[in-house]
Parts: C-alpha cells; sequence; structure tokens
C-alpha cells in the first residue's frame, strides 16, 4: 500500500506495525540564495523517519529510504534540508 501527498508539507505521521517494509522518497523545489524557487532534478529532497524506542532512518545519496520498522506505533517522516520547506513537492511513503 502507497500513500502519495502532492503539495506543501515538512512532516507526515502514521501508525505502522513492527517488522513492516517501508519505503519512501520525496522530491519538488527549492528555495535559491536569491529567493527564487527551482524544481530539484539534480537530486532528491532529503527524507528520515523516526519512531518508538528511538528508531530513525535516512534515504540514501538517491533520495530512497529504505527500511524495516522494529515495532509498532506511530512514525514520523520529514523532509529537508531547510530550504525545501514550504515548496511545493511530492512525497510517497509505500509499506507492506
Amino acid at each position: 500500500m502507497c500513500w502519495r501527498h502532492v503539495g506543501i508539507g515538512t512532516t507526515f505521521n502514521g501508525r505502522f506495525a513492527a517488522h513492516q517494509h517501508v519505503a519512501a522518497s520525496a522530491i519538488g523545489q527549492t528555495v535559491n540564495s536569491d529567493g527564487t524557487r527551482t524544481w530539484v532534478t539534480t537530486g532528491p529532497w532529503q527524507l528520515f523517519v523516526t519512531g518508538p524506542g528511538g528508531f530513525s532512518a535516512s534515504a540514501d545519496d538517491k533520495g530512497r529510504l529504505d527500511t524495516i520498522l522494529p515495532r509498532s506505533g506511530a512514525y514520523s517522516f520529514s523532509i529537508g534540508p531547510c530550504a525545501v520547506w514550504g515548496n511545493q513537492g511530492t512525497v510517497e511513503i509505500c509499506a507492506n
């Protein structure tokens, strides 16, 4: 099952079961130092997940987060760097 958000957002929360495999990615606009916005095509947004028991994982250099969740509970996915906050983008989170 996959969930996709297109628009503005920085944090995405959900409940997952122990030992679920989660794959996620995020890409979109960034704000340049001169205030203009550019759609990021040379690299994806950074993506992180945190959860119960101090669990955390982050996306690889290609922007793909791929992990097995250790515990059941609430998990929070967040994007970075701060230059992408408030910008249009696409976040996709898949779990099985």
